[in-house]
């Protein structure tokens, strides 16, 4: 027999869930942080009560945050709460382990992304020129700004020439951008509940685990085929350019995936030594520095030969002979 409605537990979900979302809004270059936290409020409550609640919590937060930030905040604010949110509830609730629930998030958000691109461009007519125009505003912005502050007009015109080429480039590297942003916020949106959820006093609702993370060998053969287009397509025009670019998205994708079988590997190794929170803490967060220089990544590429986990696992030398 199913209990009464839980609505002060649905209010404060909402509540938090408009909070972040409105942060987002006014705290803009904090923005991508705050959204891994967005879907956390609406997965909690849809790993303790249900799938339906969870969407409750979307519809009903979504709803607030339209009359307060406009249609584009809300949509983004109800797709990430839906595709996210009450995919890892569920995940959590059913039981799921780490690998088949980052596959399910991943998907879910990789089809809000495009679908939130769909009405953004065929609704809200915001186009690519659009997007260059305000972009390329945004460049002179920075100039004016850089000088202003003290620094010279050449290196100030030469930053803003960088901005600009990034905004031409954009079209070429959004899909592979796209899909690994559908990889990670779920991957750090699922490590937030992973922290959180337990001091929520739900232990139980947490069963998976980063450790045992770990990718097909056959996807090395994707990072080794963009690197080849890559080698082969650089400083090229025409064709090539599209080549070299469809090298770029590869990588970006594979890497991504690469990048946290490696955290899986250093949480395996943390969690094996038995080092102390604050260790395996600083042991991620040099991680994660480390992969702006792809170095995490090739450690987690480099792991689908060499096993890591295997080749360094603890031997236990056993009961010992019995009399």
């Amino acid at each position: 027999m199913q209990g009464p409605f839980p609505i002060y537990s649905v209010a404060k979900a909402v509540a938090g869930t408009v909070i972040i979302a409105v942060l987002m809004v006014l705290l803009l270059p904090a923005a991508p942080v705050l959204m891994l936290f967005l879907p956390l409020p609406g997965a909690y409550l849809t790993a303790r009560f249900g799938w339906m609640y969870g969407l409750s919590v979307a519809v009903v937060a979504a709803a607030l945050v339209y009359l307060g930030a406009g249609v584009s905040v809300a949509l983004l604010t109800f797709l990430v709460c839906v595709s996210v949110g009450m995919t890892l509830g569920w995940a959590l609730r059913q039981g799921w382990r780490f690998p088949r629930s980052l596959v399910v998030m991943s998907g879910a958000l990789l089809v809000a992304f495009i679908v939130y691109g769909l009405v953004l461009w065929l609704g809200l007519g915001v186009t690519y020129t659009l997007f260059k125009g305000e972009w390329h505003r945004f460049a002179d912005d920075i100039t004016t700004a850089y000088t202003q502050a003290g620094i010279s007009a050449a290196t100030a015109s030469s930053i803003a020439d960088y901005v600009r080429q990034m905004a031409d480039v954009l079209p070429y590297i959004a899909p592979g951008l796209v899909v690994m942003m559908a990889v990670l916020v779920p991957a750090a949106t699922a490590g937030l509940g992973y922290l959180i959820f337990p001091r929520l006093r739900r232990p139980q609702m947490v069963g998976m685990t980063l450790s045992g993370f770990r990718m097909h060998w056959g996807v090395a053969y994707v990072s080794i085929v963009g690197l080849a287009l890559l080698l082969f397509a650089r400083s090229g025009e025409g064709w090539r350019a599209y080549m070299f670019y469809a090298g770029v998205d590869l990588l970006m994708v594979s890497q991504t995936l690469f990048f946290l079988q490696a955290l899986a590997v250093l949480r395996w190794f943390g969690n094996s030594r038995r080092w102390k929170t604050g260790s395996r803490a600083g042991l991620m967060i040099f991680a994660i520095i480390a992969q702006l220089f792809q170095v995490t990544g090739l450690i987690g590429l480099s792991d689908t030969w060499i096993d890591y986990r295997k080749r360094f696992a603890l031997r236990d030398s056993g009961p010992g002979r019995l009399r």
